[in-house]
């Protein structure tokens, strides 16, 4: 026999609510018939009556080291500073490293070549020279060269070579003042229009990289450059062999 176990439907003192399936789709019917009303919103949201404060205080613009100046004017003559005073740094350095170290090095390079022929004669002169060698030497220089005459065109040769690099020194130091009046040029424009310029990190910017090119200049000189190997003894015997055996078969 069974007994069928009957459960009391729940009370709203149970505090729960119970809606049958039926109206499931339809609650709020079902709410009005148990007479439960439906709240509904009485206070509107409350507009914000303040409105919100502007900021008054502008925002700090960035100050960086070598900025650009904003107007079209400042930019340019920025760009035409910079531009002549990096090539400014550059002309000092390039003339400077050049008149001061190159060319001396390579007087040295081409003495070295010649002394290749002239050391060995000259140190020999006095030991292994025979007498018919040495009689053979006096007689060319007393009737076929004139040694006073020789040191007068060597002398003159000198003077005029130096005259001329004293010129090339002279217009290559011309481009810098060229460039370091330009520069002066539009510091006093910016003096007299009042545009704030970060002068000491602008400098500083562009003396680091000429150092840095500078430092690499004489490092690839002195390690690529002086090292380079030119013509050797050997190859300048062939030239000169080759032309004198040119004339005696000619004279052939």
């Amino acid at each position: 026999m069974r007994f069928l176990l009957m459960r009391r439907p729940p009370s709203y003192s149970d505090s729960f609510l119970f809606i049958s399936p039926r109206h499931t789709l339809n609650y709020e019917e079902e709410l009005l018939e148990l007479g439960v009303p439906l709240a509904e919103p009485t206070v509107p949201l409350a507009e914000p009556t303040v409105p919100l404060a502007e900021p008054t205080v502008p925002l700090a613009e960035p100050t960086v080291p070598g900025a650009e100046p904003e107007s079209w004017s400042q930019w340019t003559l920025c760009f035409i500073f910079k531009g002549s005073f990096h090539i400014l740094c550059i002309s000092v350095f390039e003339t400077s490293f050049y008149f001061l170290y190159v060319n001396r090095s390579e007087d040295a390079g081409i003495f070295s070549t010649i002394n290749t022929y002239y050391q060995p004669l000259v140190e020999g002169c006095s030991t292994r020279w025979a007498n018919g060698t040495k009689w053979l030497v006096d007689e060319l220089f007393m009737y076929a060269v004139n040694k006073t005459r020789v040191d007068a065109e060597a002398i003159t040769a000198y003077n005029a070579r130096a005259a001329y690099n004293n010129t090339l020194i002279l217009q290559s130091s011309l481009y810098s003042v060229v460039c370091l009046a330009v520069c002066i040029g539009i510091a006093i424009i910016y003096v007299v229009q009042k545009w704030k310029v970060n002068w000491g990190p602008m400098f500083l910017e562009h003396i680091l990289f000429i150092g840095l090119l500078a430092a690499y200049e004489f490092f690839f000189y002195t390690t690529i450059i002086y090292k380079y190997t030119t013509l050797s003894t050997a190859e300048l015997n062939k030239y000169i062999v080759d032309g004198l055996a040119s004339c005696a078969m000619a004279s052939q």
